[in-house]
């Protein structure tokens, strides 16, 4: 049998996502994880395709095009370690570990899809953007090409640009998916569901890409509108009322003169 095209290493929600979108495009794969269950689990999703099942890192063929490592962040240089020299190229897909070299004289990268992934929730792999750094301009190369097996675009970022961009996902995912959890406390105290804030949601979003987000921010910090930032700090419950005092602080900050 001959050796997958991609081994991928780990079983987790970045993994599964990989596995599916290499599996749609037709390239064979491989799968390995710390769990052995899980990683037997999650190949049982595709029966009617080979996913190769390794239950040891020694088990894992050398000469396969590409060994991605989607593990957590502060695992990703033991696996290349122990992974140990392979012909193929090397890759993690953290966007706030640096490029490493997991051994003298190896091909290695980054892969890193800029995302947030659960598992069993559908991601169109498709539309994310990978961001790609390799440690020669023909690793680069390559990676880009492994981006378009999947239908995506790639774009070369070195280890300070991508923990710029990891940064700014964090403030743009993160946090905003957390003031959300406060939002959903307000509403469930009126009898309401996150559900409401739907259509605000998406038209938020959609004139931060059209117009961009500060001229698109709307509400009383932007209005200055004392008593209506004096009542709702009266009824905020549940959160420091110091969080509503330093967002209402930065929007305003973000104001141009005169806007």
């Amino acid at each position: 049998m001959s050796s997958p095209k991609v081994i991928i290493l780990g079983a987790g929600n970045v993994a599964s996502h990989l596995l599916e979108a290499f599996v749609a495009a037709q390239v064979s794969c491989g799968l390995w994880s710390h769990n052995a269950a899980h990683a037997r689990a999650l190949a049982a999703r595709y029966a009617g395709d080979t996913v190769e099942v390794f239950d040891s890192l020694a088990d894992i063929p050398r000469d396969s095009f590409f060994y991605v490592i989607a593990v957590s962040d502060n695992a990703v240089a033991a696996v290349a370690a122990d992974l140990g020299p392979v012909e193929g190229v090397v890759v993690h897909t953290s966007g706030s570990v640096p490029l490493q070299e997991p051994y003298a004289g190896g091909r290695y990268g980054v892969f890193y899809p800029l995302q947030t992934f659960s598992r069993d929730v559908e991601v169109k792999i498709s539309e994310v953007p990978f961001f790609v750094e390799g440690n020669a301009p023909a690793v680069t190369e390559m990676l880009k090409e492994l981006a378009a097996l999947l239908g995506a675009n790639a774009y070369e970022a070195d280890s300070s640009d991508r923990a710029q961009l990891h940064l700014a996902a964090v403030f743009a995912s993160n946090f905003a998916n957390s003031l959300w959890v406060v939002a959903e406390g307000i509403l469930a105290k009126a009898g309401y569901p996150l559900t409401v804030l739907e259509p605000l949601l998406r038209e938020t979003l959609r004139k931060a890409m059209a117009m961009g987000p500060r001229q698109a921010q709307t509400g009383p910090a932007v209005r200055n509108d004392t008593k209506v930032l004096s009542r709702q700090m009266d009824k905020l419950e549940g959160v420091p009322l110091e969080i509503y005092r330093l967002m209402t602080d930065l929007i305003r900050s973000q104001q141009a003169p005169g806007q």
